[in-house]
């Protein structure tokens, strides 16, 4: 029985795979590099993927402080959350950054980083894909996020009543990665340190 699981399963990536260097499925994407700096004031920033045909693909949307944010179509519970999305179709996810098949809150997915894991005081800053660099892996591009340095406020708490980042600054690299085939964010191979909310 385990044999023809395993048969149906290369069968189906084989396909995918052949649809996918087709072009078929995903758009090509260009690469970029990106800087985004996110205060009080100016707590959220927009970047537009683009693909190789110079048509805008996907939209990276960052907010600080996203537990303070009031969104009609999305849940931001992160001290610094992103979501990416797809400008064209329909995807069932309300992110692409969603790392399990069938997410029933927009938080469950490596986009939302809480401040313990993106301070550098803090060990779990440097944990590998879930401190405070991440990259994602999906649909043939690879988009990594770093966090590059932080401020945080003494007269601003956040719900868990840690000091709340007043100023943010972060890069993200944009890449084809032709062995990215999920249509969300791939699992990372490194563990999820305890305690795991991703």
């Amino acid at each position: 029985m385990k044999l023809k699981s395993l048969a149906v399963q290369s069968i189906v990536m084989f396909m995918l795979s052949s649809l996918v260097k087709a072009g078929s499925i995903w758009p090509d994407i260009a690469s970029s590099v990106h800087s985004m700096t996110l205060t009080a004031s100016s707590d959220h920033h927009n970047i537009y993927i683009v693909g190789k045909d110079g048509a805008n693909k996907y939209c990276l949307t960052c907010y600080l402080n996203g537990w303070n944010v009031d969104s009609d179509d999305f849940d931001y519970s992160g001290d610094f959350e992103c979501r990416l999305v797809a400008l064209y179709g329909h995807d069932s996810f309300s992110t692409l950054f969603a790392d399990i098949p069938h997410p029933t809150r927009d938080w469950q997915g490596r986009g939302r980083f809480l401040v313990e894991e993106l301070d550098p005081s803090n060990p779990l800053s440097k944990v590998p894909e879930y401190g405070s660099v991440r990259t994602y892996h999906l649909r043939m591009m690879a988009l990594r996020i770093s966090v590059k340095s932080l401020n945080r406020s003494g007269s601003m708490k956040n719900p868990r009543g840690l000091d709340a980042i007043s100023r943010l600054v972060a890069d993200v690299e944009v890449a084809p990665d032709p062995n990215a085939l999920s249509s969300h964010a791939e699992k990372p191979k490194e563990a999820c340190p305890a305690p795991c909310e991703h």
